[in-house]
């Protein structure tokens, strides 16, 4: 009935802390509720002093709760209320370097390649170019997070005489 009615299951919420996004101060949110006890109180106390004193004292308590308890959950809508919940999700973590051979690479320019020693990196569903200068930042980038991409830098700091060795091999 819970996740019915607020969308997501109470776990989701015993995790979660309530925040007010509304741009005024909440001290004026608590100003308001306790000045909207106030009027009420002073409005219920100056239109029951013609009934019983037994009468008027229950039925004026009972009208001023109930009053208060909407003009506070009024006040407390009006200041957007929300609950912020910061959870990590697991994720895959596949990298894939994968250094290109192709023969359109083997195209030279006055003895060199076209382009600056680089690799190409895929994997599931995502791609990025990134050059073996360090320093520089990445050809192009289709997917990969920055937390992905500098994993990927530390792979080819480790491993960059390999890579230099084979693209040397290729192009020689």
């Amino acid at each position: 009935m819970f996740q019915f009615l607020f969308k997501y299951p109470i776990s989701i919420f015993s995790k979660g802390h309530f925040v007010l996004l509304g741009s005024w101060p909440k001290w004026v949110l608590y100003l308001l509720i306790i000045a909207a006890g106030a009027a009420f109180a002073f409005l219920i106390r100056s239109r029951l002093s013609g009934a019983a004193s037994q009468i008027k004292n229950w039925h004026a308590g009972v009208i001023w709760v109930l009053e208060f308890a909407l003009a506070a959950l009024v006040l407390v809508l009006l200041w957007q209320p929300a609950i912020t919940v910061a959870e990590l999700k697991p994720q895959e973590n596949i990298i894939a370097v994968v250094v290109d051979d192709s023969r359109s690479m083997a195209i030279t320019d006055e003895g060199t390649p076209r382009e600056p020693m680089h690799i190409h990196v895929r994997g599931a569903g995502r791609e990025a170019k990134l050059w073996l200068r360090s320093g520089l930042p990445e050809a192009y980038n289709s997917g990969f997070e920055v937390r992905e991409l500098q994993r990927i830098r530390e792979l080819i700091e480790i491993h960059r005489e390999q890579i230099r060795a084979a693209w040397d091999e290729h192009f020689d």
